[in-house]
């Protein structure tokens, strides 16, 4: 799970609670359109999110091998579910609290300091990353801005302007480190 969590964390700049919110029904354009459907929390825009064709494999593998049975599989069935259930106990979505232990203990094993371990750190790094390299290929952050605010779900483009521009080079050379060791730990 820890792959997959860091994985499309960051691809699709989630918030923790946004984890919980997927669900089977969201992937219902993946196999057609290569579309994934994203639920925003704190009153985000909700997006469709393109996935590569690897990522489509990786998915339906997912969805596989935690609902075998694809007759008995349903819509509203966590894509994230809990690790664990009480016996009798109904399928429940991931909480956001077992997803910030997971981060923690990925970046405990990292060696990354406590403070950095949470999972806003793979939103943070997804903005600022397709924003550099917009300004790599000679395109102002301006130019690609709505794109990415639609990407994380901002309702306007000047929420990841404010993101963007209040982030300090220091803090920002942390949070890459921060996201290359997650990544870099699948």
């Amino acid at each position: 799970m820890a792959q997959m969590v860091v994985r499309y964390g960051y691809l699709w700049g989630l918030r923790a609670s946004e984890y919980g919110m997927l669900d089977l029904d969201c992937l219902n354009s993946l196999h057609d359109r290569r579309l994934v459907y994203i639920r925003r929390a704190k009153g985000g825009l909700s997006s469709w999110q393109k996935v590569g064709e690897g990522d489509v494999a990786a998915l339906q593998t997912w969805v596989r091998d935690h609902y075998p049975d694809p007759h008995k599989r349903k819509p509203n069935w966590p894509l994230f579910p809990a690790p664990f259930a009480w016996k009798g106990q109904t399928l429940r979505p991931v909480s956001r609290f077992t997803i910030w232990r997971l981060i923690q203990r990925l970046c405990a094993t990292s060696n990354i300091e406590r403070g950095l371990a949470h999972p806003h750190v793979l939103r943070h790094s997804r903005v600022m990353h397709l924003l550099e390299n917009a300004k790599a290929q000679g395109l102002t952050p301006g130019d690609l801005t709505p794109v990415v605010a639609s990407i994380v779900g901002h309702t306007t483009a000047r929420t990841t302007i404010e993101h963007y521009f209040s982030i300090s080079e220091g803090a920002q050379a942390a949070v890459d480190r921060v996201t290359a060791a997650l990544l870099e730990g699948d």
